[in-house]
């Protein structure tokens, strides 16, 4: 392993272990950088067990940096622009407080901007949460929940905390978790097994949880 400066420098595959290689990846994900020589050796070390893995995990997780990173991220792929300093400052204090990563979802599907980025109408707006989380196509019970809910006087972002706790969004948002961490898509036993856990929550919990289970590469 090349330290300089206090950060790896190389391509990909620049960790002299599969250890190495599972922090890397923690770091470069939920951060979007390296860690350093004296945080990968400590790190590393701890990764061997699931357990280790989980306790290297949590902390980053819950870290101000990931949750900036996370949030700007979510803006940008929801939004197509970046939150300003109040909006990041704002979500910051949310998801410190308890709030779920799945309320700052259903809270930027009910922005003004997402609405002129996807339409006006119900079936866009229900069309566009689709097209974002990657779910295929609008199941018809979404469509009329969301019109039903409409029609009741629920907010963009009630109708979106609903639609977001669907079975196939949340199979959806479990299917790219696994991609990014394991590599692959989940079996339909994994898949399962992960939207339970998901659906109960909190959801960096169990995300500490599946990064863990990550097997070692």
């Amino acid at each position: 392993v090349v330290i300089v400066q206090d950060q790896w420098q190389g391509g990909g595959d620049c960790a002299s272990s599969a250890r190495d290689r599972s922090v890397a990846r923690l770091f470069t994900e939920t951060l979007g950088r390296l860690p350093g020589e004296a945080t990968l050796a400590d790190l590393s070390a701890k990764s061997g067990t699931v357990a280790g893995r989980r306790s290297a995990a949590a902390p980053i997780l819950a870290s101000a940096e990931a949750r900036k990173r996370f949030i700007d991220a979510e803006y940008v792929r929801i939004t197509g622009a970046r939150p300003t300093v109040g909006s990041r400052d704002l979500w910051l204090t949310r998801l410190r407080a308890g709030r779920q990563p799945r309320a700052l979802r259903a809270a930027l599907y009910g922005t003004p901007a997402f609405r002129i980025r996807i339409g006006a109408s119900t079936e866009a707006f229900v069309a566009g949460i689709y097209a974002a989380e990657q779910a295929g196509a609008v199941p018809q019970a979404a469509l009329d929940l969301a019109r039903q809910r409409t029609a009741a006087g629920a907010t963009r972002e009630q109708i979106a905390a609903e639609l977001l706790g669907r079975t196939e969004l949340v199979d959806a948002f479990v299917t790219r978790t696994f991609r990014i961490w394991w590599g692959r898509a989940p079996t339909a036993a994994e898949r399962t097994t992960w939207r339970n856990r998901f659906a109960a929550g909190p959801e960096m919990a169990v995300l500490a949880d599946l990064i863990a289970a990550t097997p070692l590469r």
